[in-house]
C-alpha cells in the first residue's frame, strides 16, 4: 500500500499548488479568496463505511444524463475518494447498495461591475537644483574739485542659488473600466443509505480567472476531500505480485478541460524515482509506451504493478521538455 499511503502524506502539497496535465499551468486552476464550510456528524463511526456511489444534484433533480463537465468532475472525485478516504466506488448501474451516497453540485457565476472614472492625488518628489546667476553693474564717476575725474567703472559678480527638493501632490485621472471575475462554488453531501441521514456536508467557493469551471473545481474539491473523515476500505489485491517500489506518488489532473495526466506529487529518498532524477510536478505522459491520458488512479497503479526487479519506462513532460526515464523497482 506504499503508493496509497504516500499519496495521503502529500495531500497538503496541493493545498495551494494544484497543477496539471501535459502543459502544467498553475495559474489555470488558481482560486483566490478561497473559503470553505464543513459540517460533520461527530457521532458517526466512519470506519464502518466501505462503499459509496456518486451522483450530480442536477442529474438527480432534473433526471438527465451527465454532461461532459460532470463526467470529468466525477472522474476527479472518484480518484480522490477511494485512495484518500478509503472508500470503494459502486457504480449506479450495480445492484449492490452502497454504504454512502455522495451528492454534489457546482456553479461558476460570472459577475461584472462598472468602475467610474476617478481623480486622485499621488505624491511626486521634485528634485533640488542649483542655479548660477551672473550680475553686471556700471557706475558713472564724475568728480570735481582738486582732483578732476570722470568716466565709467564696470564689474560683474556670479551668485549660486540652491533650491531644496520637496514632495508635491499631483492630480491623476483614471478612466472608467469594467471589472469581471468568476465565482466558482462546489458543494457535496454524504448520506448514510441505511437511514438516509446527512452525515457530512462541505461547501467551498472562491474567485477565479477561469471561465472553464472544471479547472477551478479541482482546487475546491481537493480542499474539501482533505477535510473529510477517513473510511476503512483497502484493496486486498493491491499487494499481490506487487512487492516492488518506485518511490513516487502521483495523481491525475487536468489543465486544458480535456485530458487528465498523472502528475508527480512526491519523491521518497533512497528510491529508484529519486536516483533517476524525477521531480515534483513532473507530468507522466506514458508508462511502458502506453499513454497515461485519462487513466484512472487504479489503472495507473496496475500499469506500474510488479515485484522488485520489474523495469518501468516513463516518458516525462517537465515544463515542455520531454524526458525518458527507466526505473527498476526495488523491494519494499
Amino acid at each position: 500500500m506504499f503508493m496509497k499511503k504516500l499519496m495521503i502524506i502529500f495531500v497538503a502539497i496541493l493545498a495551494s499548488n494544484i497543477l496539471m496535465a501535459q502543459n502544467v499551468d498553475l495559474e489555470k486552476i488558481s482560486v483566490y479568496n478561497y473559503d470553505e464550510k464543513v459540517i460533520n456528524d461527530p457521532s458517526i463511526d466512519y470506519g464502518k463505511f466501505k462503499t459509496y456511489s456518486i451522483i450530480s444534484e442536477n442529474v438527480l433533480f432534473e433526471n438527465r444524463i451527465l454532461s461532459l463537465e460532470e463526467k470529468q468532475i466525477e472522474f476527479f472525485l472518484i480518484n480522490l475518494i477511494e485512495p484518500i478516504l478509503g472508500l470503494k466506488n459502486i457504480s449506479k448501474r450495480d445492484s449492490i447498495k452502497p454504504d454512502l451516497m455522495l451528492i454534489y453540485n457546482f456553479s461558476n457565476d460570472y459577475k461584472e461591475k462598472y468602475i467610474p472614472p476617478q481623480t486622485y492625488s499621488i505624491p511626486i518628489w521634485s528634485r533640488g537644483e542649483t542655479t548660477k546667476i551672473s550680475s553686471n553693474s556700471t557706475t558713472n564717476l564724475n568728480t570735481y574739485g582738486d582732483l578732476n575725474v570722470n568716466g565709467n567703472i564696470s564689474g560683474n559678480k556670479n551668485t549660486n542659488i540652491t533650491k531644496s527638493g520637496k514632495w508635491e501632490l499631483a492630480q491623476v485621472q483614471r478612466p472608467a473600466y469594467t471589472q469581471g471575475q468568476f465565482f466558482p462554488n462546489f458543494s457535496m453531501t454524504f448520506y448514510n443509505t441505511s437511514d438516509n441521514n446527512k452525515i457530512w456536508e462541505g461547501n467551498a467557493n472562491g474567485v477565479s480567472k477561469q471561465k472553464d469551471f472544471r479547472l477551478a473545481a479541482q482546487r475546491l474539491i481537493w480542499e474539501l476531500i482533505d477535510k473529510m473523515p477517513k473510511g476503512s476500505y483497502e484493496d486486498p489485491d493491491f499487494l499481490s505480485n506487487n512487492n516492488g517500489m518506485l518511490g513516487m506518488s502521483f495523481y491525475p489532473f487536468n489543465s486544458d478541460g480535456v485530458n487528465f495526466y498523472p502528475v508527480i506529487l512526491g519523491i521518497a529518498d533512497n528510491t529508484p524515482a529519486k536516483s533517476q532524477g524525477l521531480k515534483d510536478l513532473d507530468v507522466i505522459i506514458s508508462l511502458n509506451g502506453i499513454s497515461t491520458a485519462n487513466k484512472s488512479l487504479n489503472d495507473l497503479d496496475v500499469m506500474i504493478k510488479g515485484n522488485a526487479g520489474t523495469k518501468i519506462d516513463l516518458q516525462i513532460n517537465r515544463k515542455g521538455k520531454f524526458i525518458k526515464k527507466s526505473l527498476v523497482k526495488m523491494p519494499r
